[in-house]
């Protein structure tokens, strides 16, 4: 069936008109992340996305741009299959949330200039017309709810496409550069999905659960374009409700008996570590059979750890699949199921070698484990030297480059990064990913990205690497929330940290510098650190899909832009700890920095910062209070908020109650564990975390 088929648009159409399909669920949509929800079939989709279209073809021409603006819901993909419904340019993003996420809508909005944007909220379209000045009053705006419905059938087809007619901008993450318009066509669309629906196995019986949100590459591909590929259903949420309930994501996979689903490693980190939590004691896991780990770097104890925990409650650990892709390639390039029974494939490779650019097997124990991410699907694959683009020898990493339908045609409106990216080898284009890897017995490793990677004294070091150690030298450390880079206008060598504390644990200074020092020269062989500094948790910037910018994080830190809870620099004669009374009495405030983070997606770095004008709704305060009363077992009330709407005032107003209900203790000694502290939420999925 679907290749017959040009456009999902099409494929959406087909699925709609096929009588013993009509009817089943396309997608379902929980807006707390429980329940029933509300829920779209088949054929109701397909009538909800032509009446849509028929409305965006009166104001738009054929090839326009459409920016969506929408919070994620069964609205988001309406929209977006409209706009290829209608032969529209869909350019997913998400309604600005605070001051944070402006500059990186407003980039979008003048790189692709668009014809229309689709927005439900009257107060968020007003703040996008104040922030993109006179270039939105030739904008349409659009409420997808008070479209008219067409009068008859007539024009409500699906424009017909050629494989090169654009379908989507997918803005990058921005993780090493700023963010760019990525260009996937239908063509490239529809061979993705072919590839993944394939190389996943999927079916018109498979129920997918999500909580991805629709603005990134794999909420929008993976989540939205491969179910409706394979005619499956899916079931989503918004990565709101997996903050602030993570137990919902595992929740939903048992009420929903799920058959696949897919999240980036933090997650699987996560809940790993909440398997506990009595809310989950009476899940079944037994129906998952493809669980996708990807989106970042993949750590094989993650996995196993995750499997041992839930292998009770029916979780198959062969379901656990590996899986490596990006925007440029439309999502998905590599990734590999396991039979039943059959272990992880994971490769332990020796420090030194790998510091060399090679991938050699590490004689004992002591190296660094890396996790297969399969074999190519649908694409070719080269590892190539990247300062030469020579093909790489047997056991030599390489820049991984990716050459296929799915490959996209290039940056809009740059034609140098488009050169510079996708390069002509043979009379073939192929992808330079920037992502350095190599093959081993036909998989596919990933080593790290090539403009982060370090060469110090003639090795090449990778910051996740080193970050990994530097993450279990102190409980109070954030164990995603760190970022290592050279301080490349210093001395030769010189190595800066950055990382996150949460509210967890108390930190213990006391001879910090020096566990971290000890910590590298014995994992990696570096002496050369020159400065650690460490600071709240959710100060570390990110892109839009939460990967810590270590190129900003040396530009802030160059800066003095780091607001340090304490730091250390090598020509310091002693760590300079911290005043403890200090450490004591920031405990509190850290821990209501992040539930406010929790809430509102966002934390002052002021303590004093009114909170409702840094964003704070009544919805959102409500929420907040709720969270106060769970996470510190106190009565506060809306008018404590509204009296002291800080950081600091609210510390104060937990430290009172704790008082008065004769519960003196130090916060550092008690047992209240933070439901989600913000570097563990890697939400690396929300524009709101742009930096």
């Amino acid at each position: 069936m679907p290749s017959t088929c040009s456009s999902l648009a099409q494929l959406l159409r087909r699925h709609a008109e096929d009588a013993q399909h009509s009817g089943c669920i396309a997608f379902r949509f929980l807006a707390d992340g429980e329940g029933a929800g509300t829920a779209l079939d088949y054929a109701g989709l397909d009538r909800e996305v032509a009446r849509v279209a028929a409305g965006l073809r009166c104001v738009t021409a054929r090839g326009d741009r459409v920016l969506l603006l929408l919070p994620p819901s069964l609205d988001y993909i309406v929209a977006f299959l409209a706009c290829l419904h209608a032969g529209l340019v869909a350019v997913p993003a998400y309604p600005p949330g605070n001051r944070r996420t402006l500059p990186r809508l407003r980039a979008i909005f003048d790189d692709c200039r668009p014809a229309a944007c689709i927005v439900l909220d009257d107060e968020v379209r007003e703040r996008c017309v104040r922030e993109f000045g006179t270039a939105a009053a030739s904008v349409a705006w659009i409420d997808p709810h008070t479209l008219p419905a067409p009068a008859d059938d007539a024009g409500c087809e699906p424009y017909p496409v050629v494989e090169s007619t654009p379908a989507v901008l997918q803005y990058t993450s921005g993780s090493t550069s700023a963010p760019k318009g990525v260009i996937v066509t239908h063509g490239n669309l529809m061979a993705n999905c072919a590839a993944a629906v394939a190389r996943y196995g999927m079916t018109r019986d498979d129920v997918v659960v999500s909580w991805l949100p629709p603005f990134h590459d794999m909420g929008l591909v993976g989540a939205i374009a491969y179910p409706l590929f394979a005619g499956a259903g899916c079931v989503q949420f918004p990565p709101a409700a997996f903050m602030r309930r993570p137990h919902r994501w595992l929740r939903a996979l048992s009420d929903h008996r799920a058959t696949l689903t897919v999240a980036p490693n933090f997650a699987y980190a996560l809940m790993a570590e909440r398997a506990d939590d009595p809310l989950l004691r009476a899940i079944r896991l037994d129906s998952v059979r493809v669980a996708v780990n990807g989106a970042e770097r993949i750590r094989p104890d993650t996995l196993r750890r995750f499997a041992d925990a839930y292998v009770d409650r029916g979780f198959a650990p062969n379901a656990l699949t590996p899986a490596y892709g990006l925007a440029e390639a439309t999502l998905l390039v590599a990734a590999r199921l396991r039979a039943p029974g059959e272990p992880l494939r994971t490769i332990v490779l020796d420090r030194r070698e790998l510091a060399r650019g090679r991938a050699i097997v590490a004689a004992g124990d002591d190296g660094i484990e890396l996790a297969s991410v399969g074999t190519p699907a649908g694409v070719h694959v080269l590892i190539a030297d990247p300062l030469s683009g020579l093909a790489s020898q047997d056991a030599c990493i390489g820049e991984i480059l990716v050459r296929g339908p799915s490959v996209a045609a290039g940056y809009w409106g740059q034609s140098a990064g488009t050169r510079e990216s996708f390069t002509e080898r043979d009379g073939e284009t192929w992808l330079r990913t920037g992502d350095l890897g190599f093959v081993h017995e036909g998989e596919l490793y990933v080593a790290g990205r090539s403009k982060e990677l370090l060469i110090l004294g003639g090795r090449n070091l990778y910051p996740q690497d080193i970050e990994q150690t530097v993450a279990t030298v102190e409980p109070a450390f954030s164990a995603d929330g760190c970022a290592v880079f050279a301080l490349e206008d210093e001395d030769s060598g010189a190595l800066a940290i950055v990382q996150e504390i949460s509210g967890a644990s108390a930190l213990d200074s006391v001879d910090l510098a020096a566990r971290i020092r000890a910590a590298l020269a014995e994992a990696h062989d570096l002496y050369d650190l020159a400065r650690v500094v460490l600071v709240r948790a959710g100060h570390l910037p990110r892109t839009s899909s939460g990967k810590v910018q270590r190129g900003r994080c040396r530009d802030l830190l160059r800066e003095g832009a780091f607001s340090a809870v304490w730091e250390w620099r090598v020509e310091q004669a002693s760590d300079a700890p911290a005043d403890p009374d200090s450490l004591a009495e920031d405990a509190v405030t850290e821990r209501v920095a992040g539930i406010v983070a929790d809430v509102l997606g966002a934390v002052p770095e002021d303590r004093h910062q009114d909170l409702f004008a840094f964003g704070l709704d009544s919805i959102q305060a409500s929420m907040l209070i709720a969270r106060l009363r769970e996470a510190f077992g106190v009565d506060c009330t809306p008018a404590d908020l509204f009296a002291s709407p800080t950081l600091a005032g609210l510390a104060r107003i937990v430290q009172l109650a704790q008082r008065s209900n004769g519960d003196a203790l130090p916060l550092a000694d008690r047992s209240l564990p933070l439901p989600l502290s913000w570097s563990q939420q890697r939400l690396w999925f929300l524009d709101r975390l742009d930096a």
